[in-house]
């Protein structure tokens, strides 16, 4: 599996609504800098195969990691 995008996001990017107005530096919502990150879980050339017949591929999965994470 190969990690293949990686994105900075900032609280209220769910969100057209401005930040609420804060310290100056703090985050409002408490968990900081959140990172979207991509792996892909299928590659092109080795497709899933459902028991349908039909083929997936690629398969990208996105997720998002708070706080820090262990080696293992």
């Amino acid at each position: 599996m190969a990690e293949i995008g990686e994105n900075s996001v900032g609280p209220g990017r769910n969100s057209t609504e401005p930040e609420p107005a804060g310290k100056k530096g703090e985050i409002s919502n408490g968990v900081g800098i959140v990172q979207t990150r991509t792996i892909r879980i299928v590659e092109p050339d080795k497709p899933l195969e459902l028991d349908c017949g039909k083929k997936l591929s690629p398969i990208n999965v996105a997720y998002e990691a708070y706080g820090e994470l262990n080696e293992a």
